[in-house]
């Protein structure tokens, strides 16, 4: 069986409480002794790293009181080819 990282613990957690803020007591009581909190800071770099997960940190102030999922942002996706792509594409099969 897997392993399962330390981060995906807390991506688990911020994914089932999107799109509200989740604060650090709030994940210190969920993942228990799973994870050490004074670590917290790079779970959380690395699921925005490793899992391209957006995250948002809530303050106040200097101090982080809670982190959230980021709305995503919508990408338009066009089916149309341009013109270059079919002028590349002809020359490399020529």
């Amino acid at each position: 069986m897997a392993k399962v990282k330390q981060f995906q613990k807390v991506l688990d957690i911020l994914k089932d409480a999107s799109p509200n803020a989740v604060t650090k007591e709030e994940l210190a009581e969920k993942l228990g002794t799973d994870v050490a909190m004074y670590r917290i800071s790079t779970y959380i770099w690395e699921v925005k790293n490793k899992a391209c997960v957006p995250v948002e940190t809530v303050k106040d102030g200097r101090t982080v009181v809670a982190f959230k999922i980021a709305a995503p942002v919508a990408v338009p996706v066009t089916d149309a080819v341009s013109d270059t792509e079919v002028e590349v594409a002809e020359a490399a099969t020529a």
